[in-house]
């Protein structure tokens, strides 16, 4: 599970499957956001280099050519369990909590990190980590809060694992659909807003900024 909010009333709430396959590959199945049903599958090869976006209602695929850059990062952040360092300013090290999260005993840390100057969206991030060392260190729960100047929070994120089974991944979650037709986001948008008869809310700014980043992967593969 996935929650979002922020100080303008915004409140989603997404569910989503995710699974982690042995050699970094994996994949995040959201099936509903503020309880309407969606199917859309975010699928990562890390052995092909690309991220492949499916989406079930409009019969769309959207695949992202990944650079070897990309590719090391992602293995990376996938490494090292209880070993692994954590990024930013340590405000709370790993402290075991007297919580469970979905059975399993945790321990939390918590981390700032500076923000880029110019976002227009706070200052800082305060993160905080949930881990089972049951699980390699998995985490389990993270929460981010993003705080202006001022020191209010301007947006918070959660995202929570509320059941897990350990072990390989059926390959049928990896799998890429025939028959789809392969569409930018904006794209994506259209057919959608097409399929429902309604106007396109989402082809104007964040249609044009999801499909730069989409032309730019897509120029990788080319070359």
């Amino acid at each position: 599970m996935q929650e979002f909010e922020d100080n303008t009333g915004n409140h989603l709430v997404y569910v989503a499957s995710v699974a982690f396959r042995s050699d970094g590959s994996w994949v995040e199945w959201r099936q509903r956001v503020n309880r309407k049903p969606v199917d859309l599958r975010a699928v990562v090869d890390v052995q092909a280099g690309k991220r492949t976006v499916i989406d079930a209602k409009t019969k769309s695929i959207t695949t992202y050519e990944l650079s070897k850059r990309q590719v090391k990062g992602m293995l990376e952040s996938r490494r090292g369990g209880c070993d692994k360092p954590l990024r930013g300013t340590v405000v709370e090290p790993w402290h075991k909590v007297p919580e469970k999260i979905s059975g399993f005993e945790v321990e939390k840390a918590v981390i700032e990190a500076e923000l880029p100057s110019g976002l227009g969206i706070g200052e800082k991030n305060r993160v905080e980590i949930w881990r089972a060392p049951a699980l390699g260190c998995a985490e389990l729960r993270v929460v981010t809060s993003t705080i202006d100047p001022e020191g209010n929070v301007v947006m918070r994120t959660r995202r929570e694992m509320t059941a897990i089974t350990p072990g390989e991944p059926a390959s049928v979650l990896f799998r890429i659909p025939t028959g789809y037709v392969e569409r930018s986001p904006g794209e994506v948008f259209a057919e959608a807003a097409r399929l429902e008869g309604a106007g396109c809310r989402g082809c104007s700014v964040s249609g044009s900024l999801l499909d730069e980043v989409y032309r730019g992967s897509r120029q990788r593969e080319e070359e």
